[in-house]
């Protein structure tokens, strides 16, 4: 018995045909690859250049479809050669101030880029000498802030602070930091009284920018410290000493005045006079030098042997007036004459009636 052959359904019909249509679409030829170019994209397409620097441009062939054709080549020319200079890849160098395009050109497709050269990036400051001071030991550290600019054409964008150099005495003492990298910035400066003596310190803070041909830009920073305004006397030397009658102490007398942290103070006046046992004083109007002391240049005991006192003042100041003492001592024997006993008679073989004496002196 044949086979019997059922009819075909409308959707069975229906996907076979589409099936045909397929094989024969597939089988007609058709071209795969890329389209033509349609544009040419520069990237970026605004560029700002320093005089005398280069930077690179690139470009993009694209087909219709919007896809990148990187075998395409392209040509590179610059709208005016005063302003910059191109190379075959897309190398730009600023050869002079102004704005131009450059373009790049795949096949009959030209794309560009504005490219504007502007005078190179200079650091200034608000301040480049800067002055700091503060009081030795006490604890108050003073600070400062110093504008950083650009007087330049191009942006300051990588500032930084470099190493900071030390002049002799002290080093460590100063800080130096920026709110940002890109101008206008503020350099925050702040010393450190901590450790240091009195005396004048001084730094070199270095400001560096790559781009900048005046990097780095030197702020100096000079440190005084100082003593504060007096506020106490106290003996230093010269105090309980003897010495021969009407002959110098030793040690001649000084002063020390400080101020409220301990140190010593220079410049101030003491008066030093005589108040017992006589004798004298020579440079009794004295001044303290940088230790903080005032001397006399001589004391000279008095005549008598015993107690001699100096005093020592300085106005408002705590412990004025101050009182140096000193022993007077007899001094060795120079002379000797006839105290009793002289020029007297007795009988032979006995005794004058009043003892010979003499005196040494």
């Amino acid at each position: 018995m044949p086979p019997v052959r059922r009819p075909w359904s409308r959707l069975a019909l229906n996907t076979f045909l589409a099936a045909v249509v397929g094989l024969a679409a597939c089988s007609e030829k058709s071209e795969i690859g890329p389209g033509d170019i349609t544009q040419v994209r520069v990237s970026p397409d605004t560029l700002v250049l320093v005089l005398g620097l280069t930077d690179t441009l690139k470009a993009f062939p694209i087909d219709e479809r919007g896809s990148f054709l990187p075998d395409k080549a392209v040509a590179w020319a610059s709208g005016d050669g005063s302003v910059v200079t191109v190379d075959g890849d897309g190398l730009v160098t600023g050869t002079g101030l102004g704005m131009t395009m450059v373009t790049a050109t795949a096949g009959k497709v030209t794309g560009s880029a504005v490219v504007q050269v502007v005078p190179a990036p200079a650091i200034t400051a608000s301040s480049t000498a800067v002055p700091l001071t503060a009081i030795a030991q006490s604890g108050t550290n003073p600070g400062t802030t110093v504008d950083i600019t650009n007087s330049g054409g191009a942006q300051l964008d990588e500032l930084a602070v470099g190493t900071i150099a030390y002049g002799a005495g002290g080093t460590g003492w100063l800080s130096a930091t920026l709110d940002q990298a890109t101008a206008p910035a503020v350099l925050t400066l702040t010393a450190s009284v901590t450790g240091l003596a009195i005396g004048t310190y001084t730094a070199t803070v270095p400001i560096t920018e790559p781009d900048a041909p005046n990097s780095p830009f030197d702020i100096a920073v000079t440190f005084t410290v100082t003593a504060d305004a007096p506020t106490t006397i106290a003996i230093a030397a010269g105090d309980g000493q003897s010495a021969g009658v009407n002959t110098a102490v030793a040690t001649a007398p000084g002063a020390l005045v400080t101020d409220q942290f301990g140190n010593p103070v220079a410049g101030v006046p003491v008066t030093f006079a005589v108040t017992g046992g006589g004798g004298s004083v020579t440079g009794g109007n004295a001044v303290t030098g940088a230790n903080g002391i005032a001397s006399v240049t001589a004391w000279t005991l008095g005549t008598s042997t015993g107690a001699n006192t100096l005093q020592a003042s300085a106005p408002n100041l705590s412990g004025s007036p101050l009182t140096f003492t000193a022993t007077a001592t007899a001094g060795a024997a120079t002379q000797i004459a006839v105290n009793g006993g002289n020029g007297q008679s007795a009988t032979v073989n006995s005794a004058v009636a009043h003892r010979a004496e003499r005196r040494g002196a």
